[in-house]
């Protein structure tokens, strides 16, 4: 009986050491993953910032490297981990749109 409690113990206690490197591995790439949509979604708030500010080339690119950025660091396979950049890439798009057509009406 002492033999197959010692034996439990000894499986048990190789399970956790082998566990333990795979269990970090999965919050490290948690954490990467979150510092990464932090970044994004705080580059994308930026972009509509410019284009409130009328800063409308400035705002184009900050969405743009920010769009590129998320497609970059996600694989194929993965979804995104946010759609924010995106979404801020088509509504300053949409609003360049919106006017450039009255800027040619004008002229």
């Amino acid at each position: 009986m002492k033999m197959n409690r010692r034996s439990v113990g000894i499986t048990v206690a190789v399970i956790t050491i082998v566990s333990l490197p795979i269990a970090a591995s999965r919050v490290y790439q948690a954490l990467k993953t979150a510092r990464l949509v932090t970044l994004l979604e705080k580059n994308s708030r930026l972009a509509l910032k410019q284009l409130e500010q009328e800063d409308e080339l400035e705002a184009l690119r900050t969405a743009t490297q920010t769009a590129q950025e998320l497609k970059f660091t996600t694989s194929s396979q993965q979804q995104y981990p946010t759609v924010k950049p995106i979404a801020s890439l088509n509504q300053i798009l949409a609003a360049l749109h919106l006017q450039n057509p009255l800027q040619y009406n004008i002229n």
